[in-house]
Order: C-alpha cells, then sequence, then structure tokens
C-alpha cells in the first residue's frame, strides 16, 4: 500500500498570494513550479455569497466595509434551524475562518490586515462565501427527549392512582 501511495500524483490545487516582485521573491508563496504544472490567475470575483440556512442564498455584491452581519442582513438574516455556532467564512484563497475561532484576521484586498473579535463583524473580501449550516439533532437528544417524556408520563400516572386511592380511603 506505501508503495502505491507513493505513485499517486497530488490532485487539486495550490493557492498562492501574488504580490510585487520585491515582496513576492523568496517569500513562503514563491513557491516552484514542476513540469505539468499551471499558474492559472483567474479574475477575482467581485461577490460575496451567502449560502446554507439563511432565507435567501445569493451572491452579493461585493461592498468594502461591509461585515458578516450586513450580509446575512440583506439575505434576509438567519433561519431557526440555523447553527450560528458553526458558521464559517471561505476566502478566495481557501483559508477558512469559524465561529469557533476566538479572534479572526483577515487579509483586506489593500494588503493590510484586520483582527476582529467578533465573527459577525468580520468583513469578507471579493469571492469569498458565508456558510450557514443546518442546525443537526442527534439520535442522543431524541432519544433524551423521550425518556423525559416517559419519566413525566410516568410520574403523572402515579400520581394519578395515589390520588385515586386517598379519594377511596
Amino acid at each position: 500500500m506505501l508503495e502505491r501511495l507513493k505513485t499517486v500524483e497530488p490532485d487539486g490545487r495550490v493557492v498562492i498570494r501574488l504580490a510585487a516582485l520585491e515582496t513576492f521573491a523568496g517569500s513562503a508563496q514563491d513557491i516552484e513550479l514542476e513540469p505539468g504544472d499551471r499558474l492559472s490567475i483567474p479574475a477575482v470575483p467581485q461577490y460575496v455569497s451567502v449560502l446554507g440556512e439563511v432565507y435567501n442564498r445569493a451572491a452579493l455584491v461585493y461592498e468594502p466595509q461591509r461585515t458578516i452581519g450586513d450580509y446575512l442582513n440583506k439575505v434576509g438574516g438567519l433561519k431557526p434551524d440555523a447553527d450560528t455556532d458553526q458558521m464559517y467564512l471561505v476566502q478566495l484563497d481557501g483559508t477558512v475562518i469559524s465561529n469557533t475561532q476566538s479572534q479572526f484576521a483577515v487579509v483586506l484586498a489593500s494588503g493590510q490586515t484586520m483582527r476582529f473579535k467578533d465573527f459577525f463583524m468580520v468583513q469578507p473580501q471579493p469571492g469569498d462565501t458565508i456558510i450557514v449550516p443546518r442546525r443537526v439533532i442527534t439520535t442522543a437528544t431524541l432519544r433524551n427527549i423521550r425518556d423525559i417524556v416517559q419519566i413525566v408520563f410516568q410520574s403523572v400516572s402515579s400520581l394519578g392512582v395515589i390520588a385515586a386511592l386517598a379519594a377511596a380511603l
């Protein structure tokens, strides 16, 4: 199996941030191309996508200085099934910023890095995608609800029997 893994060619893409040659040369982003590699520089989309448990999934025109909260308001807000704790932002370069992190840093189109403490105040950049997953109710939660209902029903039944006996005496 190890021999077979050694022969497997990686499939996918590597995202690099291009910069002026003076700062790019010798940086961590300055990787060597190998035979068969292609360098593709797509146009930067001028929109921010909002997907998942929102009232109107959409690609909205990018507006500088707008926050995740602003974009969520534009699509009608979050549905009741939205799991706000698990929301995340996928940046154009593939970096993920999730609501579970304690602080957030975003590299703006100008190259400036901004830090945020509140996920809803993060400023998405052109081409970023805000994803709002659905809250999942696990089978353990359903089992717990069933057990609680059963306990309450048995307690009420027992109280009814005790009340009937007390009335008969």
